[in-house]
């Protein structure tokens, strides 16, 4: 019998594949786009992008509410296990990551060019995430 995989460990292993954290950016970016637009900017099939976006609905816990500070209070409060996103804004940056800090999480930013900023209730996916950065 399988030992099931555990959920933070999921999401960094579906995050990991290069194409699927640009797809969360342009959604991060525009909000909403269509699947057609999606493929056509990142040049792939729209079959390619329709499987990936799968695999990231399916991982569970990939969001995007359209607001970091709500997303990051998820984060605080244990409804989402990690945060991560380029170039947030400071109004929903800041607050937000206090709001992880005050509970025990870990937010950071990368400060590099795009500037990544991550958060996760612990140590162990924070670093899992901040890994996705340097592949």
């Amino acid at each position: 019998m399988a030992v099931p995989e555990p959920p933070d460990a999921q999401i960094a292993r579906v995050l990991s594949h290069p194409l699927r954290p640009r797809i969360l950016q342009i959604l991060s970016a525009r909000g909403e786009a269509s699947p057609n637009e999606i493929a056509s900017e990142l040049g792939v099939p729209l079959g390619t992008l329709s499987y990936h976006t799968r695999l990231l609905r399916d991982a569970g816990s990939v969001r995007i509410t359209g607001s970091g500070t709500l997303e990051l209070a998820y984060v605080a409060a244990g409804r989402l296990h990690g945060w991560i996103q380029p170039a947030a804004f400071s109004w929903d940056w800041i607050p937000g990551a206090l709001l992880v800090a005050e509970s025990g999480g870990l937010a950071t930013r990368t400060g590099a060019g795009p500037d990544w900023c991550i958060a996760a209730r612990d140590r162990a996916l924070h670093d899992a995430l901040s890994a996705l950065l340097t592949r």
